[in-house]
This record gives C-alpha cells, structure tokens and sequence, in this order.
C-alpha cells in the first residue's frame, strides 16, 4: 500500500495520523485499520459497536508551516488531555525524532525478541523474516518517515519548543477553523462533485434532487472542509441551502 506515515496518536477515544498517498488509498487504509481493532475489540470486549461512529476526517496539508503545525498539535495530544507528557506517552510518535541512534540501539530481530511472543502481539501466524523490534513495537524504520520531520523541524530543540509551546496564531487547531486555507482545491472537488453526480445518475449538479444536493453540501463541508464560498462557487447552490446544510 504506497502510503507514508510522518506522525501519529493514538488516544482513547480518537486517533491523528499524518499521511500521504491518495486519498482512495487512505480510506482503504484506514478501513482496514477499523477492521483490525473491531476484531480486537470484539475479541477483546464482545462488542465492537463503539466503532460506528469511528469516521475519518482527512485535511490536507497546503504548506510547510502547516505540517509544522499538524505535527506540534498531533503529539501534543496527550499533555492537552492531562494524560502525559508526549515524549513519556507509548501510544505517540514524538519518542522516534531526533533519537535514532538510541532506537537502533535496543532493535531486535524476531528470533531476539521472541517468535511466540511476537505472533501473539500481532495476531497472525505470518512473521516476515526482516521485520526489527523496538522494545514491544514494530521498529520506526520500517512504517515512519521521521527523516521528513526532522528535515522540516531541523533541530531536536526546535520539535520540542513547538510541541511545547501554544501559538494561536501557528497552531493547528487555528488552521482548522480556517476552512478555506484547509480545504482542497477547486479542481480537485470538481472531480470529486462529477464523481457523485454520476453515483446518482446525473450529468451535472443542477440534475440533482433537492435532497441529493444537500448531501453533497453536507459532504463537501464536513469531508473536504470546503467553505461555504467554496461550495457556492463549485455548485451553484442558492445561499440559503448552503447556510443550513455546509
């Protein structure tokens, strides 16, 4: 699957992964990770429903700044939960930047480690021959692209002062409410809009029922983070629609 990943978090009620790929390919992606915690989860707890509302919500990333700042949000996660201190929470990647010399250091091949141990871990019965452990993780080198970051951020010191430090004005939770700066272009949604009008049989927006419609302005907002100056210029949509359903 040609995805990269730069920077997770896993919390206990959502996750944050910095990816890219195209965008059919993440949603694959993350469905097969729903798939594989549904199995733990039921395997696990006997009930799996919790995970009906676990959706994914992708945003683009439109600049360098930008994925400084997705980066400092995503593994600031835990200290603005009041669970730790994102360099000590096992469930991030702020651990991997920066330390490479430290992590190759406590690798382990899968005879080191453990085959039974590992297979239990993982579930599966298939071991690759190649894979390398880091204490009870998969190592770093194999699914993170952490040279990305550390180019991006230069310094160990310069990561940390941004997971650090809150900057309204850089931070990514002030990117989200600007939905215009977040969104996809308008080449990008004219494809995604003639996608939708063919899934129902028409040739062009103004084909749509009134209530297809909606959907499509409810999806463009939520799902792409379009604007409502957006959606209007893309389909036309009286101002009123938009209002009620972006």
């Amino acid at each position: 699957m040609n995805l990269r990943i730069y920077a997770y978090c896993l919390m206990d009620n959502h996750i944050h992964l910095l990816i890219s790929g195209e965008e059919d390919v993440i949603r694959r992606f993350f469905s097969l990770i729903k798939k594989d915690y549904a199995q733990y989860v039921t395997s696990k707890y006997g009930n799996k429903s919790s995970l009906d509302r676990f959706l994914p919500e992708l945003k683009q990333i439109p600049s360098k700044e930008y994925f400084r700042s997705v980066v400092a949000y995503i593994l600031r996660n835990p200290f603005k939960a009041g669970m730790s201190c994102p360099y000590c929470y096992q469930w991030n990647s702020a651990w991997i930047y920066f330390r490479q010399p430290f992590w190759e250091m406590a690798e382990k091949t899968i005879k080191e480690y453990g085959l039974k141990q590992f297979k239990q871990m993982l579930h599966t019965r298939k071991v690759p021959d190649n894979i390398l452990m880091c204490g009870d993780v998969i190592s770093p080198r194999h699914w993170i692209l952490y040279s990305k970051v550390e180019e991006i951020f230069g310094t160990s010191s310069d990561l940390f002062n941004s997971v650090s430090r809150r900057n309204t004005e850089n931070d990514a939770e002030s990117f989200l409410l600007q939905k215009e700066i977040c969104s996809y272009p308008d080449a990008y949604l004219l494809k995604v809009i003639e996608g939708y009008c063919k899934q129902f049989g028409a040739s062009k927006v103004n084909d749509l029922d009134s209530i297809t419609l909606r959907k499509l302005i409810s999806r463009l907002a939520r799902q792409y983070g379009s604007s409502r100056k957006q959606i209007g210029r893309l389909t036309g949509a009286d101002e009123e629609t938009i209002l009620r359903f972006a």
